[in-house]
């Protein structure tokens, strides 16, 4: 596992659900999964709606630690929300 005191945030992507966990707990409790390599997918971390309205509409991302929770994949990789 790698030194959680060189880790500012984390996140997993895996291929299969059978995949190990490189990240203790408190970096990343969770994951994020694609389709396998090749496929063209990508990951993007999730807008928190609550967080961002309390923010005066700034964009605000999900940060639970929890890749699961706070990322979606995308069927193809783009830096748009498209």
């Amino acid at each position: 596992m790698v030194d959680k005191n060189l880790i500012l945030d984390g996140v997993e992507c895996f291929r299969n659900t059978t995949d190990s966990k490189r990240f203790r707990p408190e970096v990343d409790n969770g994951f994020a999964i694609t389709d396998g390599s090749g496929q063209g997918q990508s990951i993007h971390r999730k807008v928190d709606p609550i967080a961002t309205a309390a923010a005066g509409g700034r964009i605000v991302y999900m940060d639970t630690n929890n890749s699961s929770v706070d990322f979606e994949k995308r069927a193809k990789a783009s830096l748009t929300n498209n």
